[in-house]
């Protein structure tokens, strides 16, 4: 855990610095409001029932994890119905798998103590609180999936499957064949980038009139900017999920990667061709070749985000989340790479 809490010693310093420069929009010391985030360890709870798996501890498990237990038995781990008799052996099996009990060992290796990660998301949700009151913090939990989905979103909670978090290098990805390119984010340090990048794209979901890349790429360079508003300490590589290269690559191309959208009319395509290529996760933006970064798309409607967001003064991070007409946001932006 050491590499972890030196990572955040010196983002938190980065952030310090960087803060002196905040658009006064941003700027927030919400003393009196401060969230607390403990992090619940349904991991650890559910695993304590593979000595005795009964309905009686099920339905303990139900009474505290009344949102979150049912999606996970019936759409995470797929055993069935938490209640149902038959489900009993499934959960037994699952819980009492070698492979499981391995990976059960290994994460508590890296996440047998959580107070790190509370701290840092007590940070994170002090500020979504303070620039976005109109959205509830949610309640954070980790768990394991058998290597399913990373985040899970509930109504009220957040969860992470933790196994798909233990550092690009781990053994366990390369057995399972995980892509070269998709480790590089498997790591502890984008815990937090995930969980608030996946809340604030649940809070404000894409507008039903998004029926165009440039639509598409305006949400999504919202959603993460709000996500460098409420983190302002996390590195841009990790909030972009770019190599440094990368992220190189995209400052410098940016101008022209924009010029290219626009001669090639693809921001009023509404092609999922195109939609592929400027936003779907990979280890590049295909039409700009192996040495690109990928999702090129999103970094663009980033940059104009940040753009009509400077340009216009008079509008609040809430105001800017809430905006729908993407091609009125383009204009106003004032946008010139």
């Amino acid at each position: 855990m050491k590499f972890i809490q030196v990572f955040l010693v010196l983002s938190g310093l980065l952030g310090t610095i960087l803060g002196c420069k905040t658009d006064p929009r941003l700027n927030c010391t919400p003393v009196q409001s401060k969230i607390n985030t403990n992090i619940r360890r349904f991991d650890v709870d559910f695993d304590n029932l593979h000595h005795q798996v009964d309905l009686h501890h099920l339905t303990g498990m139900f009474e505290k994890y009344p949102d979150f237990f049912p999606l996970y038995c019936n759409s995470v781990i797929k055993v069935g119905h938490w209640n149902d008799t038959a489900t009993l052996k499934y959960i037994s099996m699952f819980l009492n798998d070698p492979v499981y009990r391995q990976v059960r060992d290994t994460t508590m290796k890296y996440f047998s103590n959580a107070g790190l990660f509370e701290e840092a998301f007590s940070k994170a949700f002090t500020r979504m609180h303070c620039l976005l009151p109109k959205i509830p913090v949610p309640e954070v939990c980790f768990h394991l999936s058998g290597f399913n989905e990373s985040v899970i979103v509930t109504p009220k909670e957040i969860s992470f499957s933790i196994e798909n978090y233990l550092g690009e290098k781990n053994l366990f990805y390369s057995q399972l064949g995980v892509y070269t390119w998709k480790r590089s984010s498997m790591r502890p340090e984008f815990i937090v980038r995930d969980g608030v990048y996946a809340w604030l794209s649940t809070e404000y979901t894409e507008p039903l009139e998004s029926d165009n890349l440039l639509a598409k790429i305006i949400y999504k360079g919202k959603v993460a900017f709000a996500l460098a508003a409420v983190c302002p300490d996390v590195d841009e590589t990790i909030r972009f999920g770019f190599t440094d290269n990368q992220l190189k690559w995209a400052r410098q191309n940016e101008k022209a990667v924009w010029l290219n959208m626009v001669e090639q009319k693809a921001l009023f395509s509404s092609s999922n061709e195109v939609y592929r290529n400027f936003l779907s996760p990979g280890p590049f933006t295909a039409s700009y070749g192996s040495n690109s970064a990928p999702r090129m798309g999103e970094y663009i409607g980033y940059c104009i985000v940040k753009s009509f967001f400077e340009r216009n003064k008079d509008v609040s991070l809430e105001a800017l989340m809430t905006w729908k007409d993407a091609q009125q946001l383009l204009q106003l932006s004032g946008y010139k790479p």
